[in-house]
């Protein structure tokens, strides 16, 4: 390994900033009431972080009427119109999907953007824990980055990797790719008719039914891995008039168990230690007779131990690959350094298809 390379790296990841131990010190400071605006499960989800850093949520925000008046674990939620006409506030942003939108309509209404906080502490551990972890791989950071196939894939590597050290969303100035394109994007993924698609988080099955409309009915077969009992519900129900659709009703992991399951939270729904529901896991490698040639994971957060799952799958068979590398800090290297692992073979393509990290995919061919 070029040592001059390795000292480079380590510099970058060395002098950067924590964005988002000071935007926590600000809420601390500011003494200010909190309004997250999304009353959704993302919106739980920022309630949550802050609660990590002793953080209270005055307020629930959000535009659908059918939810004003009503409370989220006893925190009340209001409409926009109300929200103007409180003071000393702070608004923390609690969407994803309409993330643009809601800034847009703040700072239309008034707000001024010095009250308005981005929650990129979500799932942040503390940059010194993300930094150890990289600083202790820098030579699969190299080797990463080096499997990149193009430009497009490299910047949003670096962006992610700093992003992940010091949350400062600047770090992302890359061309979104169309959002329709997310997991099957046919300029990277080559398929034929003879595929066999593992949907891992297939939710209630609209990646399910966008992989059957892009092949037009021409493939294998499909099977899907949903933990969630109210997913798998209408993922049963939606995917009922397909044939050629095995739906199994647990999620991917290194093993066959039983985990606690934060459920009935949509796409938000994942595996958690404080969960109260449970749900069963299993390894996709019990799966290799299938032959997956193409495999997708949005599991929020359990791409790893998916993968660990997958081993003789990706040894063997080497299957093309669809990972979300955005759930944990840490997965920018994580994940694509145990694929390469067990393929040095693959290539790496990085697609980003929301704002600020959200939604980015690794795609290995």
């Amino acid at each position: 390994m070029n040592s001059i390379s390795e000292e480079f790296v380590k510099t970058l990841l060395n002098h950067t900033f924590d964005t988002a131990n000071e935007a926590i010190a600000s809420l601390h400071l500011s003494k200010r009431k909190i309004y997250i605006f999304g009353a959704g499960a993302a919106g739980v989800l920022v309630k949550q972080n802050l609660e990590r850093f002793n953080l209270s949520t005055y307020r629930f925000v959000d535009n659908d009427i059918s939810k004003h008046g009503t409370s989220i674990n006893g925190t009340p939620i209001i409409s926009f119109a109300d929200l103007l006409l409180t003071k000393d506030r702070v608004i923390v942003i609690g969407t994803v999907a309409y993330h643009n939108e809601v800034v847009k309509q703040c700072i239309e209404g008034g707000i001024d953007q010095s009250d308005i906080c981005f929650a990129d502490f979500l799932h942040y551990d503390g940059q010194n824990t993300v930094r150890d972890y990289f600083n202790e791989n820098i030579s699969s950071i190299i080797e990463i980055f080096e499997h990149c196939a193009d430009m497009e894939s490299r910047e949003l590597f670096v962006a992610n990797l700093l992003y992940q050290i010091n949350r400062d969303r600047r770090h992302y100035n890359c061309t979104l790719s169309p959002l329709l394109k997310q997991y099957f994007d046919t300029d990277i993924v080559q398929t034929g008719d003879e595929e066999v698609y593992f949907d891992c988080g297939a939710k209630d099955g609209d990646t399910v039914i966008a992989f059957h409309n892009l092949k037009q009915g021409k493939y294998k077969t499909i099977v899907t891995f949903e933990p969630d009992h109210s997913n798998f519900e209408s993922l049963t129900q939606n995917t009922g008039g397909y044939k050629r659709i095995k739906n199994i009703n647990a999620g991917v992991g290194e093993r066959e168990e039983q985990l606690a399951f934060n459920g009935n939270k949509g796409g938000h729904s994942a595996f958690d230690g404080n969960g109260k529901l449970s749900a069963n896991i299993v390894p996709l490698d019990k799966f290799i007779g299938e032959g997956p040639t193409l495999i997708k994971m949005d599991i929020e957060g359990f791409e790893l131990s998916a993968l660990i799952g997958a081993n003789e799958i990706l040894r063997k068979l080497k299957p093309k690959l669809a990972i979300c590398l955005y759930h944990k800090p840490l997965d920018i290297v994580s994940l694509p350094k145990y694929i390469l692992e067990q393929r040095s073979d693959y290539k790496l393509y990085l697609r980003l298809y929301r704002d600020f990290g959200h939604d980015l995919v690794c795609y290995c061919v």
